[in-house]
């Protein structure tokens, strides 16, 4: 991910343990078990695909 925003690693960390507190959640695990519980993503499927991309 660092390579790909042209960041440092520990850019990358120094953001992702703030959204992490903010969402206050301990780990990636816990946020993304949060993020399906409240459906912050409307529209995505499972299969990876937007639904406006798909044509759902």
């Amino acid at each position: 991910m660092a390579i790909d925003l042209n960041e440092s690693e520990a850019t990358i960390k120094a953001h992702l343990t703030a959204i992490m507190r903010k969402l206050g959640v301990r780990n990636r695990t816990q946020a993304v078990a949060l993020v399906n519980q409240l459906t912050i993503a409307p529209g995505f499927g499972g299969d990876g695909e937007h639904a406006e991309a798909n044509g759902s």
